[in-house]
């Protein structure tokens, strides 16, 4: 699937969600040669999409979304990707209590 931002295209290379409200996508920017991904998040709820704008727009969050664009009558946030971590990669029952944990 390809995204038009503008002048700029960002192509995804993975589908994370589909859902009825949102979806979700891994996907890099074409032409950037160090080709760092991105999470594409596609509301289709314009409710949702307006209340997400106003949200990430407050002072202290204008850093974390790095584009918000349209495509085919849908609001597009584009973030840095941070990569997956299972909860078992942190947090380990096993080996530390609960309250270590934390």
């Amino acid at each position: 699937m390809l995204f038009k931002a503008g002048d700029r295209y960002f192509n995804c290379v993975q589908t994370v969600l589909k859902g009825k409200v949102n979806n979700a996508y891994i996907c890099y920017e074409e032409g950037i040669q160090t080709m760092p991904y991105y999470t594409l998040i596609e509301v289709m709820d314009r409710d949702i999409g307006k209340n997400l704008v106003g949200i990430l727009s407050e002072k202290n969050k204008k850093n974390i979304c790095r584009l918000i664009f349209v495509q085919d009558e849908k609001l597009c946030f584009l973030f840095d990707y941070r990569t997956i971590r299972p909860i078992e990669k942190f947090f380990m029952p096993d080996i530390h209590i609960y309250y270590e944990c934390q």
